[in-house]
């Protein structure tokens, strides 16, 4: 019998708990994300019907097929390999995440964010800093067609009080037009269990 020399046995197990202490990690925050995956993923795009069902579900199993039905649902087209709208959602949350962040906030999760995500990039952006003429910094959006809101949609996003928070400046009425998810489409809805 071939004896394996104790250095290289050290070694093996050392390796094996740290494999097994990052297994248990994962799962930890695998778990997590899972049950924040409607707060923290999709919260923009997910319909209220949608979320119901998620969050009535009680197991990981469920959940996890939930999701891929919930990105089967809005793959535009099922043929390819690559979820085209799932990859572009994730960008579009990236970019938000990486530009739009305020103080302790998420980019994806600020106001900016939301509008980023929801609606992709703008046609065009113009980004105005506070200067001793502009008592306020603030950024215009330019879309050229938004679902459910029309044609040419100007967003005018302002730090009012110079604390790195923007808000979109629109009426009431109109911020719930902008901010609120569009009518899911009858398919989608049509498909919960």
């Amino acid at each position: 019998m071939k004896r394996i020399p104790f250095p290289l046995l050290l070694f093996v197990l050392a390796g094996a708990g740290k494999l097994y202490a990052q297994g248990t990690t994962t799962d930890g925050f695998r778990v997590e994300m899972l049950r924040n995956w409607t707060e923290q993923n999709v919260k923009w795009i997910i319909c209220p019907a949608e979320k119901a069902v998620f969050k009535a579900l009680t197991s990981d199993t469920e959940r996890e097929a939930f999701i891929d039905a919930f990105w089967s649902r809005r793959d535009p087209d099922p043929q390819t390999t690559v979820n085209e709208a799932k990859q572009e959602h994730y960008k579009r949350m990236d970019f938000a995440d990486g530009h739009f962040r305020e103080n302790e906030t998420r980019g994806s999760l600020t106001e900016r964010g939301r509008v980023w995500v929801m609606y992709g990039p703008p046609r065009h952006r113009e980004v105005h800093p506070r200067t001793s003429d502009n008592s306020f910094s603030c950024e215009i959006w330019q879309y050229d067609r938004t679902p459910d809101i029309g044609r040419n949609l100007d967003l005018e996003f302002a730090d009012l009080h110079n604390t790195g928070e923007y808000r979109l400046k629109v009426t009431p009425e109109k911020r719930d037009d902008i901010l609120t998810l569009w009518p899911c489409q009858e398919m989608i809805a049509g498909t919960l269990r």
